[in-house]
């Protein structure tokens, strides 16, 4: 093969490179965004009102806190009717109930819920599925819990097993 065989050909390969990438670009800008972010059957959860006496609650002191890094913030917060300390460091957050001193973890029917008031859409809920090691679409989000919807788009909604962040 000549060289300028070889140019042709690499002039070709490039060519349609380069026109796939400028036809899917406006393709894509052409697609409302609200879709695409995944926002579009999105809505804003409730803000939860602390319930239950705060003086049966465990002492931090009590919780087996052995971490290796300084702790960044320590937060009372309530998960549905379960009060919940929410313990931030700079590499990682962990839940305890706040009135056993266990790990806390959502179950499969809180996971449902929490999806259910944070998808505005018009599908139903089609299957959860916990995920402990995490999930590709959420890098570094820990344990997950994946929640599908029956829509026309496939929703997922994914929530943190460990505090029920969307």
């Amino acid at each position: 093969m000549t060289l300028r065989a070889l140019h042709k050909w690499l002039s070709i390969i490039i060519g349609l490179q380069v026109l796939i990438w400028v036809t899917s670009g406006m393709i894509i800008s052409l697609l409302d965004q609200q879709i695409v972010s995944g926002r579009s059957t999105k809505q804003a959860a409730p803000a939860n009102q602390l319930l239950g006496n705060v003086d049966q609650l465990v002492s931090l002191n009590d919780l087996n806190l052995d971490y290796e890094e300084a702790i960044v913030s320590v937060r009372l917060e309530q998960v549905f009717s379960k009060l919940v300390y929410r313990i931030r460091t700079a590499r990682q957050t962990r839940s305890y109930d706040a009135r056993t001193g266990t790990v806390f973890m959502l179950d499969q029917q809180q996971a449902d819920q929490i999806a259910l008031a944070s998808y505005r859409g018009p599908g139903l809920l089609n299957s959860s599925e916990l995920m402990l090691d995490g999930s590709e679409e959420v890098p570094d989000a820990g344990a997950v819990w994946r929640i599908a919807f029956d829509d026309g788009i496939a929703t997922r909604v994914y929530l943190s097993a460990l505090d029920g962040t969307v």
